[in-house]
């Protein structure tokens, strides 16, 4: 038996899901609270200038890490829960030719063609070259990502992204330090030697598991599983980033400042429940192949109750945060919080329920609904941000993330069938984190005293604690 002080620690190790969350938490904000800690300091050693180059590169590589690979190291992780599993080592082989080869052809021709990129895309020509090599860093994360998160291990997830993040933070700073001018390429440089040195540590974790077989029939499968998803991440990029570049061409840069840095707190909430979902992914596969249907309601709802409390704190206690990390010049933005919170809770619903559309592999289905989402929220954007201001993005892009999680609902449970929880099943959830949201608006009506306001959302903080967690610690108990 046990003593006490260590009964609830053992539980925890006990419980798996538990247990490779922690380890996705970890790995997300060690390399979170990173960027927090950088953005002071690449504003320090940066113009404004620089430091809008170096944004744009950053999202170019994001952007060409997608294109230039068609996308294909997101079906290696799915192959995995194949039955024939046993040449998994064989499309892993054939998945690094297929993409290598394609990044080699994009860097010949990026390079040959430098100026007119440069000119195109509308960087300083010399970052041109880079864009692949630093793509390199993001595609073997993918691939560290997808094959040691089907395989339970988390660990090596967690280090890998840790050790990387704090290097290239490092080297980013001694480089830009070491530059009179033009200090955004020593970012972009350290990137470079960053990638080539984490390829080689990536190759040397996955380099067991490889089969040096090339098969045909592997590059059909990636083509048929990835291809189809491209559209879906592409417009998953424009939902995430197009409003704010909306809010600057309608409104100014100030204004889209207040709202990145909003979205940025908000984004927390996405870094907890991205943690919980991807520990999951194995889970849900494994309850979904051996019929488990129990188990897999069970885990979904406490997971849910888990993020949704997570997203209450939140919505409550966000522009709080907010005002620690931040000058007076940005608190205007930070009541945008709770509805930004709002919209990624409900994309943690999506991805819950995207599981099935994976496990089917109908991709298409995830493409279709995230490009309906992305053309609405582009249309009600260019409606209401002119008359509303930044308000407006916050109201618009929530409403699309809604129509995404119903249409993915819909898809799953009349079109495919494939077995998943039903939503009424989770709506206590739903309805206390939009209480949430709602009381927090009304607090906003009344000039209350700090702490009145800090009672109040306590006591709504405990209580929802109360409502959602009570019988999950039970469980973990017994």
């Amino acid at each position: 038996m046990l003593p006490k002080r260590y009964f609830f620690v053992d539980r925890l190790k006990k419980n798996e899901t538990i247990g490779h969350s922690i380890n996705y938490l970890i790995n997300s904000l060690s390399r979170k609270g990173l960027r927090i800690i950088s953005i002071p300091v690449y504003t320090y050693l940066l113009t404004p200038s620089d430091y809008g180059v170096l944004n744009i590169f950053g999202s170019l590589t994001d952007l060409f890490a997608v294109l230039l690979t068609l996308n294909c190291t997101v079906g290696v992780g799915r192959y995995y829960f194949e039955k024939e599993q046993e040449d998994f080592g064989s499309l892993i082989f054939t998945s690094m030719i297929v993409v290598f080869g394609l990044l080699g052809l994009s860097w010949f021709g990026l390079t040959y063609f430098s100026n007119y990129f440069g000119k195109l895309l509308d960087v300083p020509t010399k970052t041109i070259i880079f864009i692949v090599p630093c793509v390199v860093l993001i595609v073997m994360s993918n691939y560290i990502l997808s094959i040691f998160r089907a395989s339970k291990q988390s660990k090596i997830i967690r280090n890998y992204g840790i050790q990387q993040t704090y290097a290239m933070f490092g080297l980013s700073v001694i480089l830009m330090l070491l530059l009179k001018e033009d200090r955004y390429m020593g970012r972009i440089w350290a990137n470079a030697i960053i990638a080539a040195v984490f390829a080689w540590i990536a190759f040397r974790k996955i380099g067991p598991l490889i089969q040096f077989h090339f098969k045909r029939k592997h590059i059909r499968y990636l083509l048929v599983y990835s291809v189809p998803l491209l559209p879906a991440y592409l417009s998953n990029m424009i939902l995430s980033y197009f409003d704010r570049i909306m809010i600057n061409s309608y409104l100014g840069s100030a204004d889209a400042g207040l709202y990145s840095f909003a979205y940025n707190i908000a984004g927390l909430q996405y870094m907890f429940s991205n943690a919980f979902m991807n520990a999951w992914v194995p889970n849900y596969f494994e309850h979904i192949n051996s019929g488990d249907h129990k188990k897999h309601d069970d885990e979904a709802k406490s997971l849910m109750r888990i993020i949704s409390f997570i997203s209450i704190g939140l919505i409550l206690f966000g522009d709080w945060l907010g005002k620690l990390l931040s000058s007076k010049g940005y608190h205007s933005g930070l009541e945008l919080i709770p509805l930004v919170v709002l919209g990624q809770f409900f994309v943690s619903y999506t991805v819950m329920y995207k599981n099935g559309i994976s496990y089917e592999k109908r991709t298409w289905i995830s493409t279709v609904v995230i490009v309906i989402a992305t053309v609405l929220n582009i249309w009600l954007n260019s409606i209401f941000i002119p008359q509303y201001g930044i308000i407006a993005a916050a109201y618009t892009t929530l409403a699309s993330y809604l129509v995404q999680a119903l249409l993915t609902v819909l898809s799953v449970q009349w079109l495919l069938r494939v077995h998943t929880i039903h939503p009424i099943k989770l709506m206590g959830p739903v309805i206390l984190v939009c209480g949430a949201t709602a009381v927090y608006y009304v607090m906003n009506q009344y000039d209350l005293a700090t702490w009145q306001d800090v009672l109040i959302k306590v006591a709504l903080a405990g209580l929802s604690g109360y409502a959602l967690l009570k019988n999950e610690l039970k469980k973990l108990i017994k």
